[in-house]
């Protein structure tokens, strides 16, 4: 699975390429689990940041690699919290996003 977006409002810039248009990041990630239920969903396990929500999840089907196929729409991003560690790498009582 594939997606696309401006992560921290970041973009690429090739110029005349995309008639002054900014390039959209591609990141990557494996369909990790289906819901068929209200609502409908997709779990990608990949690294998502923001600025990929409203953009497209995109695929490219093993029985025709040339073909591609919007699945979805990016959603959300889960903030995931790490303990801190101390210069002897021991977990301190603080976290960080």
């Amino acid at each position: 699975m594939f997606f696309l977006g401006f992560p921290f409002k970041a973009w690429g810039d090739v110029g005349s390429f995309l008639a002054g248009l900014p390039l959209l990041f591609a990141k990557k990630g494996t369909l990790s689990s289906i819901s068929i239920g209200t609502p409908q969903a997709l779990h990608i396990d990949a690294i998502n940041n923001q600025g990929f929500s409203g953009g497209p999840l995109f695929f490219y089907p093993h029985t025709n690699p040339n073909e591609l196929r919007i699945a979805g729409v990016v959603s959300k991003f889960r903030i995931e919290y790490e303990t801190v560690l101390d210069e002897d790498g021991m977990p301190t009582k603080m976290s960080v996003p």
